[in-house]
């Protein structure tokens, strides 16, 4: 449904490659629920700069295979935008979401974690000029409203909870 909406399950062809692609994305949101339970998890016994460090160590190591096979010429001719997409997404932005996620509640992020999407519309749009259709921007509108009533839902929560510390009902 998510996929083709316009089928509705009668239309859907459940070929190989369909089931792959669903297979691979429920675990990829059972792995990123994972990441986030493990980030508030482990925030207590180890600094953020380790959370965002080991498993950017453990993706170069997985992936190096699948970069040895490129030519040195490549590489060195592609190195400034490998190493500034690296450092700022790789690095900065591992570091900033781990930072984030040791910070907040689990749910809150997930849902906050959502707003990356909307960014990668909103650049596609202003820097490389990619038309959106009128679903896509409903879609990120409710993305941002959910992520701002969260957000207020959040604000308001620790506002109650510290009166109540206070002694103040």
């Amino acid at each position: 449904m998510v996929v083709k909406p316009e089928t509705g399950f009668s239309g859907l062809e459940w070929d190989e490659n369909y089931r792959l692609g669903i297979l691979l994305g429920v675990i990829s949101g059972i792995s990123y629920a994972a990441v986030i339970l493990n980030i508030r998890y482990l925030k207590d016994e180890y600094s953020e700069m380790s959370l965002a460090f080991w498993p950017l160590v453990i993706i170069v190591l997985l992936t190096a295979p699948f970069a040895a096979g490129t030519s040195g010429a490549t590489v060195t001719g592609n190195l400034e935008v490998l190493l500034t997409f690296g450092l700022i997404s790789g690095g900065l932005g591992e570091i900033l979401y781990t930072e984030g996620l040791s910070r907040i509640e689990a749910q809150v992020g997930s849902i906050l974690a959502l707003i990356e999407p909307v960014s990668g519309i909103f650049f596609d749009y202003t820097l490389l000029g990619v038309p959106f259709c009128l679903n896509t921007c409903l879609g990120c509108m409710l993305i941002l409203a959910a992520g701002l009533l969260v957000s207020l839902e959040n604000i308001r929560g620790l506002s109650g909870k510290a009166r109540i510390g206070k002694g103040i009902s």
